[in-house]
């Protein structure tokens, strides 16, 4: 439930409680509703894998996704999409054999995922997308699919009727440079050649909507290939809407203490102020962003094989939510999720039923055998603490139409990995607001093992009125939800007046009562 926000606007000592009148509160948050930016209505929302072997109908992990409180999924997904037939729902061994020799990229058992299952139909996802309320951003299959055929598919999209945020060409196209856009002249991989092959199929889906946010793909800034980038900057032609880009730090190594300061220093030197410094290639490329992958860190070292020990977790969501809230605060990011709607950022389950699922899929491609409908096996779902935590800001920001500038003083320090003297801020807060001035509502990160008092300030003017606090918090950020337990991490909710107790490892929204 929203509020609508007046006792921001009002001089409301009235409500303010002896207690907290007689406390200095170590932290001051300062919202200027004078200087905002937009925010995309559908800004915040998450990737999804036709891989993962869990039906689009499938009513008990819909009923939990529906808790994350999405704006948008990414359909088909990403490795899994780039030899994805729309046409047939199926992955297609033919083009999955156009990537040998790639060091990362799609496999076999993807194709034999999506056949045990009887494939994955368009028609299916967009019911679900439905079902949550939900756009699409679309990552077409730009690398072994046809421009006539995205053309159709942009067709039949709106035949349908379904609802599409943006369009994405060729997930991740500057990791297959060296197998798709090699350069016959230097014998490299050549951004611009994947530039000049991308415009066919952004002419066939403008063709059918005009209007259609179309994006290219940059690198990683975490992992960036400059002259990828730099190409992308010196193309003559920008004929493109917008820049898509993932957001994947290095693992880190050591104590989940060590993982949680070299996360906050992605948060402080490698989210916003990529886009915002001229001296930054992303800052370079364009005015419009999206970034429809990140986490905290990669779920899977895909050189080690090592797994991430912060994506799923309490801190897992933090990250997340700050570095969303730092990139709306930017007001050139369109959309930006996570990955993905299922495992650990999203709907998680004890049992992914993989195995059985591939060798189904095997036997389907074979001819000796028949798919089988999923919802009939045990997933044990459950909701991530990350995708809770998440929650808190979702609700936010897909009921807000702007930004409000927002500033933080004092607080807590926390240790983080990169910056000048080591530490960050250990709390960060951005305002949202609807189309009436007066609806506003605030979000807060607290990275800290302590609580944090803070005071609001509205224009300038202190806030002591009755606020409702949704909230989740856990004294240790390192922990997650199971199946067994699945409320280890949940949403939480109380009034506060005030001077406002922010809780340790939290994220917080703040909305104002109506006065009675």
């Amino acid at each position: 439930m929203k509020y609508r926000l007046s006792v921001f606007s009002l001089a409301l000592s009235l409500f303010l409680s002896p207690l907290a009148a007689a406390q200095s509160p170590q932290a001051t948050i300062d919202i200027d509703t004078h200087h905002s930016v937009r925010l995309n209505r559908a800004y915040s929302g998450a990737n999804t894998d036709v891989g993962f072997p869990v039906e689009y109908w499938d009513s008990r992990f819909n009923t939990l996704a529906a808790k994350a409180d999405y704006a948008w999924i990414r359909f088909p997904g990403g490795t899994t999409g780039l030899m994805y037939d729309w046409h047939t729902g199926q992955e297609r061994l033919d083009w999955l054999a156009e990537f040998a020799g790639a060091d990362v990229g799609p496999t076999a058992d993807e194709v034999y995922l999506v056949a045990g299952r009887g494939g994955a139909q368009l028609l299916d996802a967009a019911r679900r997308a439905e079902y949550l309320g939900v756009t699409f951003v679309v990552c077409a299959n730009a690398l072994t699919d046809t421009p006539k055929s995205i053309g159709e598919l942009a067709a039949f999209i709106k035949r349908h009727h379904i609802r599409v945020a943006a369009w994405e060409l060729a997930n991740e196209a500057y990791l297959y440079k060296s197998i798709f856009f090699v350069n016959p002249l230097t014998g490299k991989g050549d951004a611009g050649l994947y530039l000049d092959a991308m415009k066919p199929f952004r002419d066939a889906i403008k063709r059918v909507d005009p209007d259609a946010i179309v994006s290219v793909f940059a690198s990683d800034p975490n992992h960036e290939d400059a002259n990828w980038d730099a190409e992308i900057a010196l193309y003559p032609d920008r004929y493109w809407d917008a820049i898509s880009f993932h957001s994947y730090p290095a693992q880190s190594t050591g104590g989940f203490d060590t993982w949680v300061a070299n996360e906050c220093g992605a948060l402080a030197t490698r989210s916003s102020t990529l886009l915002t410094d001229p001296a930054s290639l992303l800052g370079s490329l364009s005015d419009r962003f999206i970034i429809s992958e990140f986490n905290a860190s990669n779920d899977i070292d895909h050189k080690t094989g090592a797994t991430s020990i912060t994506d799923g977790t309490l801190w897992g969501g933090i990250f997340a939510a700050e570095y969303m809230m730092r990139m709306s605060a930017t007001g050139k990011v369109l959309n930006v999720g996570q990955n993905a709607a299922e495992n650990h950022s999203g709907v998680d389950c004890a049992n992914t039923n993989r195995k059985l699922v591939i060798a189904i899929g095997k036997d389907v491609i074979a001819g000796t055998g028949t798919p089988i409908d999923t919802a009939t096996l045990d997933f044990g779902f459950f909701v991530s603490a990350q995708a809770v935590a998440t929650s808190v800001l979702n609700e936010v920001v897909r009921h807000s139409r702007r930004v409000d500038f927002t500033t933080v003083t004092g607080g807590d320090s926390v240790a983080a990995t990169g910056t000048l003297d080591g530490t960050m801020p250990a709390l960060y807060a951005t305002a949202y607001g609807g189309d009436d001035d007066d609806d506003l509502s605030l979000v807060i990160t607290n990275k800290s093992k302590n609580p944090q008092k803070v005071q609001i300030r509205l224009n300038g003017r202190k806030v002591d009125g009755r606020f409702a606090l949704r909230f989740v918090t856990a004294p240790s950020a390192d922990v997650s939800n199971s199946f067994a337990n699945p409320t280890a991490v949940s949403v939480q909710a109380r009034d506060a007046q005030g001077v406002i107790e922010i809780p340790p490892f939290s994220v917080v929204s703040i909305t104002g009562h109506d006065r009675p």
